[in-house]
């Protein structure tokens, strides 16, 4: 079975069936990818002008997180600070603020923290 999904240069690739469905190909065009009749795990907020960090909001694996969650992600899927909850209002209004910023936010909920967070 072949799957198309949109690489990060935003053209058409072709994978095998053993497309691992974690990779950010998916996160960042769920429009696209719900389009195509696939559902994309996480909602992503992208800083602008920077691939330095993003945030990602997961709504769809709460067999596995135990709820809704929401990523400080560090690098390209290098580093995962997962609270638990949508707190996306939160990360908008910090974001063009930064790393220090977002991951000060990070640190003052922490008793929010997810088990699967770095």
């Amino acid at each position: 079975m072949t799957m198309i999904v949109v690489s990060k240069n935003e053209s058409f690739m072709e994978s095998s069936s053993t497309l691992d469905w974690s990779t950010t190909i998916i996160w960042r065009y769920p429009m696209l990818i719900n389009s195509l009749g696939y559902t994309a795990p996480n909602l992503v907020i992208d800083v602008p002008g920077s691939e330095e960090f993003y945030i990602s909001y997961n709504f769809k694996d709460i067999e596995r997180y135990g709820c809704t969650t929401t990523a400080l992600v560090w690098g390209q899927m290098e580093i995962f600070y997962i609270l638990n909850g949508d707190h996306r209002a939160a990360y908008k209004k910090l974001i063009n603020q930064g790393w220090d910023a977002c991951f000060r936010y990070f640190q003052q909920n922490i008793h929010l923290v997810n088990k699967h967070s770095d």
